[in-house]
């Protein structure tokens, strides 16, 4: 008897061991798997935050060369508008005009970056997301000191200076965060 109560204990223990096992065997697989899957996601993420990323920076460089180019002209514009000012008279109107088409072009300009800071800040992470807030304020900045001007005889302000410094930085920041992040590999225990 004591041969069969082993027998049957060991039948026992070979059982719960190869349920044991089994169980093991699953969860080991489903880890596995959903490790593979993180790993693949986070390549397709990093995939589109590059697109993102550098769909960014080349509607902010067209935007910011198209508005510093906006506020050189505009020194020559307000000229040619003095003398038709001089030459017509009706001040108020030419001015007004002059300060709805300076509006109408910031705008204009600026659009497309709003448009593609969006996305950026769809995709993440919190880093790009400061970053891309940042370039959405400086580009606001800069729009902000040619909108002052706008419809005046005042150019260039002082204030472009200034934009043009914070421009450039906001972009600075935005390409070292931005880089950081695109050259990190993705981890299956990362959370």
């Amino acid at each position: 008897m004591d041969q069969g109560v082993a027998a049957v204990a060991a039948a026992g223990v070979a059982g719960t061991v190869a349920v044991a096992g089994s169980f093991i065997g699953v969860w080991v697989g489903r880890r596995t798997v959903r490790d593979q899957a993180k790993v693949e996601h986070e390549q397709w993420l990093r995939g589109q935050r590059q697109e993102a990323y550098i769909a960014v920076l080349d509607a902010w460089d067209a935007a910011v060369r198209d508005l510093r180019q906006l506020e050189e002209g505009a020194a020559e514009h307000v000229q040619a508008l003095r003398e038709e000012v001089a030459q017509f008279g009706n001040s108020e109107e030419v001015w007004e005009l002059e300060g709805r088409r300076i509006r109408t072009t910031v705008d204009e300009l600026s659009a497309p970056v709003f448009h593609v800071l969006e996305r950026v800040q769809i995709l993440g992470p919190k880093s790009v997301d400061r970053a891309a807030i940042n370039l959405e304020e400086a580009l606001h900045f800069m729009g902000g000191a040619l909108r002052a001007r706008a419809g005046t005889e005042r150019w260039p302000g002082p204030d472009m200076f200034e934009a043009v410094r914070v421009t450039s930085q906001a972009r600075t920041e935005f390409m070292n965060v931005s880089r950081a992040v695109l050259r990190s590999a993705p981890r299956p225990g990362k959370p």
